[in-house]
């Protein structure tokens, strides 16, 4: 009997085995390295990816407390990635204004923001990889969610899926391309106060689009609500593959065991849903799948009455 090691149960949130990096989702780069730096040029501030291949900035001008302030620049690409994307307030984006900006010698950019409500937040943008980071926090439970926006300034785009990238049950998020230029940002769910995410997919025009949802805050039992804590990662990148998130989780303990097989989860109420997934089972093995890892609904050793999908 091979040993599998498991892991052993713990209660101390300072030593779980994940994420394995402070990087969490960032990004790989796949096509050699990049040289990053920030400087405020202006009344902007630009984070530089700089490579062989040439450069790409991402450029910021506070004015609104939106990422509608952002934008994307390579050559003669120039689209705005996120378009209105900040805290929600009973469904609207919130209005504020600028109370401070600076631009750390560590290259962080440290902007305080105030709401029309008197409401502050914090925006803190940094560039690492090909990633602009964006940290958004609230000190008091002010908002109910936060939006990613849109982009905007599109040419010729287009939205794909990309398997197994998804946000449960609702729209899952797609990557953007424009113009040579994949984009894609993504909310870090190791680094958030949220009670859910959730995503788009929406082609809005033939120069706007919605590729991802944002964060809901739901009231908690007694009424009140988390403070706004999320990091987002926003990145755009000539290759595909550099657009696509990590999943810092250590190595399964049972991947000498699993890994060869293809896993199938026997779902949904139909009555003949076993004879539909022993036709699918058969095919794969005609097309030479030996090995699959079959796992059955709860109900389908129940009469159902105890669970939602009714008697079989």
């Amino acid at each position: 009997t091979e040993k599998t090691n498991l892991p052993e149960f713990t209660t101390d949130v300072d030593k779980l085995p994940c994420p394995t990096t402070p990087d969490t989702i960032l990004p790989s780069l796949y096509a050699g390295p990049v040289r990053n730096d920030a400087r405020k040029s202006g009344k902007d501030f630009v984070f530089y990816v700089r490579s062989d291949n040439g450069t790409m900035t991402y450029v910021y001008r506070p004015e609104t407390g939106t990422l509608a302030d952002l934008s994307v620049r390579c050559g003669d690409i120039v689209f705005k990635p996120c378009d209105g994307a900040g805290p929600v307030i009973e469904g609207s984006v919130v209005k504020a204004e600028l109370v401070s900006a600076a631009l750390g010698k560590d290259g962080v950019l440290r902007t305080s923001w105030r709401t029309t409500g008197g409401v502050d937040y914090s925006l803190i943008m940094r560039v690492k990889g090909r990633s602009l980071i964006v940290d958004w926090q609230c000190g008091s439970p002010g908002f109910d969610g936060l939006t990613l926006g849109r982009a905007t300034g599109l040419k010729d785009y287009k939205l794909f899926p990309v398997p197994y990238l998804t946000m449960g049950w609702g729209s899952n998020p797609p990557v953007l391309y424009n113009q040579g230029l994949y984009c894609f940002t993504l909310l870090d769910w190791h680094n958030t106060n949220a009670s859910q995410f959730y995503g788009l997919h929406e082609r809005i025009s033939d120069t706007e689009a919605r590729y991802n949802g944002g964060s809901r805050y739901l009231r908690l039992t007694d009424g009140s609500r988390h403070k706004l804590r999320e990091r987002q990662f926003i990145t755009a990148s000539p290759l595909f593959e550099e657009v696509l998130p990590n999943i810092p989780n250590p190595p399964s303990p049972l991947k000498s065991v699993l890994g060869k097989y293809l896993y199938s989860h026997v779902g949904a109420a139909s009555p003949d849903r076993f004879q539909v997934f022993l036709k699918n089972w058969q095919l794969l093995k005609e097309y030479g799948v030996d090995h699959v890892r079959l796992s059955h609904h709860e109900d389908a050793w129940t009469d159902g009455g105890d669970v939602g999908q009714g008697p079989q």
